[in-house]
């Protein structure tokens, strides 16, 4: 589709009226575009492997697809709330993503290497831990813990923990085995990101008061239900716009490691997501925090109940 055909498809949306309907068929028109270049570079990879920051940049971008994807059919099964807790991995996965690129090519190689591994042992001392403790909850044939193991993973967990805060003394995280996702937002020149959208899609990943009690709508000195359902066009908004603004951010990075596939269609995917983009920027909605919800907060009601 060139670009002309993009604007007036754009003007049809507009003029439809319908604003969930012109922002999932924005979102998925933008899919249409980036999402079979970016299979194509996930599915051509020839000779490099792990621990590999050009790997890594692909298996992110590969991540951001198939997270939007899972978006999109949430939100069309009625489940947008569940949908909003994907944006919290595609935020720090951005985030991750951008820091890991301001390191030189070694220095990321030999990160992700001692990273990747501490992690495998960490998981295997926590399985060997709980397995055995689960049969024998459950009155299976018990099969003792190898302390051994236990020992030896954790071992290896904290002589790459040593490791890695050598490797921190030199890139400027002292005394960390790595810097905090604020730090690499710092690093990344990405802050603004985090404080949004770090903070937004954070509370559905967490037990937060705030997003529960977001369930509890009715009539004052009346009845009440609880159900997300209460606020599923706000959540629908929420997740497919803040969504497809973070893939677009990634798509930015993706591209400027690999700007081959995606030169035909740059301009198309750009008109796309300023139809998506602009209004979300212009009109700073949807927010963290709905119109609905402030009336609450009003002290002078005294309580949700009144």
């Amino acid at each position: 589709m060139n670009a002309n055909n993009v604007e007036q498809r754009v003007k049809d949306l507009l003029e439809s009226g319908d604003p969930l309907f012109m922002v999932e068929s924005a979102v998925n028109e933008v899919r249409k575009l980036i999402d079979p270049r970016i299979e194509l570079l996930a599915e051509s990879v020839t000779q490099v492997e792990p621990p590999d920051r050009d790997l890594l940049n692909l298996c992110i971008a590969r991540r951001q697809t198939e997270a939007l994807s899972s978006i999109m059919k949430l939100c069309a099964e009625g489940q947008s709330y569940s949908a909003t807790a994907l944006l919290r991995p595609m935020c720090e996965d951005l985030i991750f993503g951008r820091w890991i690129n301001t390191l030189s090519k070694s220095d990321a190689d030999q990160f992700l290497m001692l990273k990747t591994l501490q992690e495998i042992f960490r998981g295997e001392a926590a399985q060997e831990s709980f397995f055995p403790a689960l049969r024998a909850a459950y009155g299976r044939n018990r099969t003792e813990a190898s302390e051994k193991r236990i020992e030896f993973y954790k071992a290896q967990v904290k002589n790459l923990g040593e490791k890695l805060k050598d490797l921190g003394q030199l890139l400027g995280w002292k005394g960390r085995e790595s810097p905090s996702v604020k730090r690499m937002a710092e690093q990344a020149d990405s802050l603004a990101i985090y404080e949004f959208f770090y903070h937004a899609s954070s509370s559905s990943v967490h037990a937060n008061p705030h997003h529960m009690y977001r369930m509890v709508w009715g009539t004052p000195g009346g009845n009440f239900s609880i159900t997300n359902g209460h606020m599923e066009s706000y959540y629908r908004h929420l997740a497919m716009i803040h969504g497809s603004y973070l893939y677009f951010e990634h798509w930015q990075l993706i591209q400027s490691h690999h700007p081959g596939p995606f030169e035909d269609v740059s301009e198309a995917i750009n008109i796309w997501l300023a139809l998506l983009i602009i209004p979300f920027a212009e009109n700073e909605s949807p927010g963290i925090i709905t119109k609905r919800e402030l009336a609450w907060r009003n002290p002078e009601r005294g309580s949700r109940k009144e």
